[in-house]
């Protein structure tokens, strides 16, 4: 059908032969301006609504000047679609960017630790005074070796000789036990 024959058309139908006829030219121009397949048919549903709504004008124009009109509709939709893209990307935040609250233990967990703490607490209470305060202050007062040395008046390789001795004696006694 030629462009002098569409007067009698609806405008959907008239719609349907404008894409039938310049469907190379409109996804040609489209694939020009956006490589992403996807975004591409967006861009040409985008840009088919928006002559839909222009379809008295694109009636009224000259058979020669509707490529250049189609044409520049699917390059303007795709730069509208890209920058609407680029401003959804500044706005979107991976997951992995991000960190993500821990659901933290589960009750039974928390039960179990707690049992251990109380078990490791009693064996650590059996382990002479000065292996329990070097266990402790090297733990849970994150003291180093040469303040611990200062501390208590050793030399620091005697510091980590009496630590790696208690560790092993909790640890035997731990393995006893449980």
């Amino acid at each position: 059908m030629q462009f002098e024959e569409t007067t009698g058309l609806s405008d959907q139908e008239f719609m349907t032969w404008l894409y039938e006829t310049y469907a190379p030219l409109l996804w040609g121009t489209a694939k020009r301006y956006c490589r992403k397949q996807a975004l591409r048919e967006e861009i040409i549903q985008e840009g088919m609504l928006h002559l839909l709504a222009c379809v008295p004008r694109l009636r009224g124009l000259q058979k020669d000047k509707l490529p250049g009109y189609l044409a520049v509709t699917v390059r303007n939709t795709t730069y509208n679609l890209l920058k609407k893209e680029a401003r959804d990307q500044k706005l979107f935040v991976p997951l992995h960017a991000q960190d993500l609250p821990d659901d933290g233990p589960t009750l039974e967990e928390q039960m179990l630790h707690s049992e251990a703490l109380d078990e490791l607490f009693t064996i650590c209470d059996q382990l002479r005074p000065i292996d329990r305060e070097l266990l402790l202050r090297y733990y849970l007062d994150d003291w180093k070796t040469p303040q611990l040395a200062d501390h208590f008046g050793y030399q620091p390789g005697s510091v980590r000789v009496r630590l790696s001795r208690a560790r092993r004696q909790v640890k035997q006694r731990m393995l006893e036990s449980g």
